[in-house]
């Protein structure tokens, strides 16, 4: 038996009893407790010379290890997405699954793999758990939490955690069709600081549940995972743009302050060899410092469009006072050269 840092490479001769059993049960995620003990004792009922008698075994029981298994699976539809020409960001979405009997929290490493067309570039990546779940699949930096490993969230047996891996540095001059591919590797907090990377097998002493032993059973396959970025070069491209027009405070002056108005603008830009752009929605969820004015029953303008209530009535517009969040449907756009432009302004309160 191997010795490295407080990991042990245990052979499967060494653990038969133990180990080999444990490890072949790992799969089925969710069991029983790390560090529970199981007590069994038999009893013995016989009768002599017409009398019945009584007697017990001695109590045998064994402690549950723990097994540390994670799963990491790309959630993207063809474990890919499309990036525009030209984009800054992109994300992809992964879901992390603790599959052992404990709880765990786990390190993640996004990096670039070989042989594909283009590199991001550790230093542009980030990763955020996907909280905002009421944006519709998309990712959002405003809301979404930022990963830390320093306090990675822990997870109880067999609950889960989508996160995305977002790459910040897409190279200028990309053609159509050109691909990133990028992985997520999970590392058990537990078996972090063991000095070397775990393999299947391996053991900690005294891991996360009180008085077990902690053994790896997350085999490579499963403790990571990888998608692709694809450049998407279509005939028509839209972006957005947001901008602060003016900040008017309650004594006229243009402090940013608890109740100073600060009047944004989005500027939705269309442009593309021709054609239609349809079922454009564009989504604004507001910082908790701010509220839209007059809140449902504030404005919101599409200029050239006229004026809309925020109240949620089916309209262009509207605002969601639950979760402060502005919506505007724009009307179908036929594209022409050199482009076509939509701008939305609203109003807001610092709270």
């Amino acid at each position: 038996m191997d010795k490295i840092g407080g990991m042990r490479r245990t052979s499967f001769w060494a653990c038969i009893t133990v180990c080999m059993t444990l490890l072949s049960h790992l799969s089925h995620g969710l069991g029983t407790p790390a560090g529970t003990l199981i007590k069994n004792r038999a009893s013995l009922d016989y009768t002599v010379a017409g009398n019945t008698l009584s007697t017990q075994s001695q109590e045998a029981s064994i402690k549950v290890q723990e097994l540390i298994n994670v799963l990491v699976q790309s959630q993207d539809a063809g474990n890919s997405v499309l990036v525009p020409v030209g984009a800054s960001q992109a994300a992809l979405l992964f879901q992390i699954t603790n599959n052992g009997n404990s709880d765990e929290a786990f390190a993640l490493t996004q990096s670039d793999l070989t042989g594909d067309d283009f590199d991001i570039g550790v230093n542009f990546d980030q990763i955020y758990i996907d909280t905002d779940t009421s944006d519709g699949g998309r990712f959002n930096s405003l809301v979404d939490t930022l990963y830390d490993n320093a306090s990675a969230p822990v997870l109880a047996p067999d609950e889960s955690i989508n996160v995305w891996a977002v790459s910040l540095n897409f190279p200028n001059g990309l053609a159509a069709n050109e691909q990133a591919d990028v992985q997520l590797d999970a590392l058990a907090k537990t078996f972090e600081g063991s000095g070397s990377l775990p393999t299947y097998g391996d053991v900690i002493t005294d891991g996360n549940a009180s008085g077990v032993d902690a053994i790896y059973g997350s085999s490579p396959s499963n403790s990571k995972a990888s998608a692709a970025f694809i450049i998407d070069n279509p005939l028509i491209s839209v972006s957005i743009e947001q901008e602060i027009l003016s900040i008017l405070d309650t004594d006229g002056g243009d402090i940013a302050r608890t109740g100073s108005e600060v009047t944004y603008q989005l500027t939705v830009t269309i442009e593309g060899a021709g054609g239609d752009a349809t079922n454009i929605v564009i989504t604004d969820p507001l910082p908790a410092e701010l509220r839209l004015k007059n809140g449902a029953s504030g404005m919101i303008t599409l200029v050239g469009s006229g004026d809309y209530t925020a109240a949620v009535d089916g309209d262009l517009a509207e605002y969601n006072e639950v979760n402060n969040t502005i919506k505007v449907a724009l009307p179908d756009l036929t594209v022409v050269t050199p482009a076509v432009q939509q701008f939305i302004r609203f109003t807001t309160i610092i709270q």
